[in-house]
């Protein structure tokens, strides 16, 4: 099931199949299958003509047709290729002007900074050491051609067999790019990797990429954000007021990092000075005189005498050649790509390769030195990869929990919808009694689904889902937290804690960071994350109001059509787990149904010490009388571990679909599955289970999973387990 058409082989576990419409030639590329989708294109695994494995990203035809986006496009394409770097990114070929525009890149799998530190760990000092200059000599040579990455993080760091790779550049930008240029006084980056000036509406410059590499330094040596957890409000705080922790960087690297940290950008280091002195502290020879470029040969062997511990033994370039699909007559099998081949090789010496993941958002794999499979003949034998294999590829793969369109289709059906009352009041009591009576009913709720939409004055806005359950007897508790737009998100969480066992299964999505979602696994707990999984993270606002609101207007009004009570006026907010309010007199209206359950809460303010940290809220509830997404209870004689609990991965998934899919696949012989995966075929879903490795060492926390559509697709159910 898994061979490509033209090909008796099975596909390599990183590739998922073609599609019909799927190309299957790209300019020079023979196309063997997909390596992602994502928000704004697809990523092709495919062959060049001396057998490398290449990764093609294809602009989605939607984005083709828009003139701002294929500038967009064509700027990141002549942005990368102007770098010349030994861990930076290169590009192989492009064609920008095709009628859907393509980037080629090097192929070489590896995992990233962060999917490396959450299931193994810190790096080890030497191996930290070398990661610390390999992308400080990165950041070196993009700054030289004019460039400004923007979204330095451990996300978008690559670990491959030959060393560390930075990639994603689909918000750099020139570092002679005007103000008038700039978007709007928008921020651009993931929360806590933001530069403090950045946060305050200075323009895109060197030393907030240094800033962000002090940050991923200091991540890769503890385990720890330096400014820890939270959402993107807290992290904006904590980056602008309080310190960073350093605690456990080394002390021959920690001098530097805390250099780097400074809240004043020209008191940091450059990308180059930083990239030197590790240099020079690493070996007893005198680099003073010795020219920046002519350091590649020394950063090489503090690399290859340090690096390990990256396996890709499960990337075989010789199973790319055997499932390519027979290719005729030059250009009998090529797709409408549009005129052009080769866009022209990244110049210079630079020996990195780039991520399929990179900048236009599609999820992808990351890249360095190309992975060749030339000399590999037709006669070299293929192993027969199992069923599961093909599972976990189609996970890993799509980088899908918080895929766009999921999210697109979540936020569509969050709008309320009211349980009914037995016995409603036309007058539900005064504004104090209303709001009195809502923070007892969310004190008592036994489930419901609180979703804040956010917008900033100055930065990228959030979406933020807080679901309750009580699943046998035993609570659930259920976030989704977005930020950027709902359509290309820059970063996204999916968390479901269980507070009576103090477990967190954390599933996370990013544009670049494809492999740290493709499965559920036990995430790290601190305060701050264990605040968003408690009633307070849907209380507060509703204490705020009982503590400090002035009532203006109290009105019967409707809302979409629903019999409401409306209540306008001011208060003073205070975010969880702070004492001091963030703002006072803030304007609110709050609409209530007539069963004195909340509909809609919106507040905006501005803050009084800088204008731009100010935000609108949207809140709206539902669910208060049972859940008909996200949380969908459990399922019985789940192989391995009994009782799973159903958690579908998008908003539009209903539950009654998912547990029809899940119980009907439960249902089915093992006999009529197939391999060790035990894959099967329901009504459209394809399901599968976990490994039992994977459930004995619990090193996921999904039994199994059934994806709505082909394997991988990016709406699908897990069954988390309960054991």
């Amino acid at each position: 099931m898994s061979a490509q058409s033209g090909s008796t082989a099975p596909l390599p576990p990183e590739l998922r199949p073609l599609v019909a419409d799927d190309p299957r030639r790209i300019g020079p590329y023979t196309v063997v299958g997909r390596l992602g989708v994502g928000g704004m294109g697809t990523v092709y695994g495919a062959l060049g003509d001396g057998g490398a494995c290449i990764a093609v990203k294809v602009v989605h035809e939607r984005y083709a047709e828009d003139s701002a986006f294929r500038e967009a496009f064509a700027r990141e394409v002549e942005l990368m290729r102007r770098i010349e770097g030994i861990y930076a990114v290169a590009v192989h070929a492009a064609d920008t002007d095709a009628a859907r525009p393509w980037l080629a890149t090097d192929f070489v799998p590896g995992t990233t900074l962060r999917r490396h530190v959450e299931t193994v760990g810190p790096l080890e000092p030497d191996m930290l050491f070398a990661f610390a200059a390999g992308t400080a000599e990165a950041l070196t040579a993009i700054h030289a051609a004019g460039v400004v990455h923007c979204d330095v993080k451990p996300g978008n760091v690559m670990l491959t067999p030959t060393g560390p790779r930075i990639l994603d550049f689909g918000i750099a930008r020139p570092v002679s790019r005007s103000a008038a240029e700039h978007s709007g006084g928008r921020v651009f980056g993931s929360p806590g990797w933001v530069s403090p000036e950045r946060y305050r509406g200075a323009e895109a410059a060197p030393p907030a990429d240094v800033f962000a590499w002090a940050c991923m330094v200091a991540y890769a040596a503890t385990g720890r954000p330096p400014y820890g957890r939270g959402d993107a409000v807290e992290l904006r705080h904590r980056v602008l007021e309080t310190a960073p922790d350093v605690q456990g960087v080394p002390g021959e690297l920690r001098p530097m990092i805390e250099s780097a940290l400074a809240a004043d950008p020209d008191s940091r280091p450059t990308a180059e000075s930083a990239y030197r002195g590790l240099i020079d502290f690493s070996t007893a020879e005198d680099t003073s005189r010795i020219q920046t470029r002519d350091l590649g040969d020394r950063l090489r062997g503090l690399v290859a005498g340090s690096w390990r511990g990256i396996d890709v033994s499960w990337h075989n370039p010789a199973l790319w050649i055997a499932a390519a699909p027979v290719v005729g007559a030059a250009g009998a099998m090529t797709a409408a790509m549009g005129a052009g081949g080769a866009g022209g090789a990244a110049a210079g010496a630079g020996t990195g390769g780039a991520a399929a993941a990179g900048g236009a958002g599609a999820a992808g794999a990351g890249v360095g030195g190309a992975a060749t499979a030339a000399g590999v003949t037709g006669g070299v034998k293929v192993a027969v990869l199992s069923a599961s294999a093909v599972l976990v590829a189609g996970a890993i793969g799509t980088g899908a929990y918080l895929a766009a369109g999921s999210l697109a289709d979540s936020a569509a059906t969050s709008e309320p919808s009211p349980s009914a009352s037995p016995s409603p009041s036309p007058t539900l009591g005064t504004p104090d009694e209303i709001v009195a009576g809502i923070v007892d009913g969310l004190e008592a709720a036994d489930s419901y689904r609180a979703v804040q939409e956010r917008t900033p004055n100055d930065g990228l806005p959030s979406y933020d889902e807080y679901v309750r359950a009580t699943v046998g007897g035993e609570p659930f508790f259920h976030s989704v937290a977005v930020t950027g737009s709902l359509d290309s998100p820059e970063y996204a969480t999916d968390r479901i804690y269980r507070p009576d066992q103090e477990r967190l299964i954390e599933r996370a999505w990013n544009g670049s960071d494809a492999d740290a979602s493709y499965t559920a696994a036990s995430g790290p707990m601190d305060e701050s994350i264990r605040l968003m999984h408690t009633r307070e993270a849907v209380l507060h606002p509703f204490q705020n109001l009982a503590d400090s609101m002035e009532v203006s207007e109290r009105t019967a009004t409707d809302l979409e059509g629903t019999p409401a009570v409306r209540i306008t006026g001011a208060f003073d907010l205070v975010y969880p787990g702070r004492s001091v309010p963030v703002a006072s007199g803030v304007d609110f209206g709050l609409w209530t149904a007539m069963d004195g359950l909340p509909l809609r809460l919106e507040y905006e303010f501005v803050s009084e010490d800088n204008p731009l940290a100010g935000a609108s809220h949207t809140w709206t509830y539902s669910g208060f009388g049972g859940l008909d997404r996200r949380l969908c209870g459990t399922v019985e004689n789940v192989p391995r571990v009994g009782r799973a609990l159903l958690v579908p991965t998008a908003g539009s998934i209903a539950c009654d679909d998912a547990r029809a899919a899940v119980e009907a696949y439960l249902a089915m012989p093992d006999e009529e599955k197939e391999g060790s995966g035990l894959l099967a075929e329901v009504d459209g879903w394809n399901c599968g289970l976990s490994t039992a490795s994977e459930v004995l060492e619990r090193t996921v926390e999904d039994a199994g999973v059934c994806y709505d559509g082909e394997l991988g697709a990016e709406e699908r159910v897990d069954l988390i387990r309960l054991d």
